[in-house]
């Protein structure tokens, strides 16, 4: 199986094409190159792109050449007067971790938006890391760790594991998924024993009902 490359390229590609809930195809039209442009680049088939393509895919993105492509140069005294400058950046500043809202459920439940409301800037624990995301807190029933309006992060691969925090999900038929966030005390081959702090308490979680959960690995506190 071929590796998929991952690259700052690639990395603006998926996240404009996440953002515009546009194609591979067509992005590939948008830049008025052949239909599977995109989708060679994002499979590792096609490497080195000439200059006038990565212009017009920076142009359609937003980015300039050197952060679409994470160039960097090296800063001297006396730069040649043909110098072109470039980033600084070893990657792209892409805001591409997408952030979902959510509406309050009971019982520190939260109902979780079936799409992103935004999409923002990942922190370092979280870069490169497939499917991560993040859910606004709506009720305060993990304060003073997690207040309404905070942001929590995800990390979807990371072990959940006792004594650290996770976000708990119960998926219906229809699609839509509750969720919550806990302190996991342990866990069984059946159910999840956890605690919240507001008010504090220890309660079981039946894995036959919230058949997931999803280590938190940090917050942004809201203004």
């Amino acid at each position: 199986m071929r590796t998929k490359p991952d690259t700052p390229l690639t990395r603006a590609l998926i996240a404009y094409m996440a953002k515009q809930g546009v194609s591979a195809r067509a992005l590939s039209l948008k830049v008025g190159s052949n239909d599977s442009l995109v989708k060679s680049i994002l499979d590792g088939r096609s490497k080195n792109q000439r200059a006038d393509t990565l212009a017009k895919l920076a142009a359609e993105i937003g980015l300039s050449v050197a952060e679409l492509t994470g160039e960097t140069i090296q800063r001297e005294n006396n730069p040649s007067p043909n110098a072109v400058p470039l980033s600084t950046e070893s990657r792209p500043r892409l805001k591409d971790l997408p952030v979902y809202g959510a509406a309050e459920g009971g019982d520190g439940v939260m109902i979780l938006d079936s799409e992103p409301i935004e999409y923002k800037e990942r922190p370092a624990n979280l870069l490169n890391v497939r499917d991560a995301f993040a859910v606004y807190i709506v009720n305060d029933s993990m304060a003073p760790a997690y207040e309404q309006g905070d942001q929590v992060n995800i990390h979807p691969r990371k072990p959940v594991k006792p004594g650290k925090d996770a976000l708990f999900i119960r998926r219906e038929s229809d699609g839509t998924e509750h969720v919550m966030v806990k302190r996991l005390v342990r866990a069984t081959d059946k159910s999840w024993r956890v605690k919240q702090f507001n008010p504090p308490k220890e309660f079981e979680l039946s894995k036959d009902t919230w058949q997931r959960a999803l280590r938190v690995v940090g917050s942004d506190r809201s203004d």
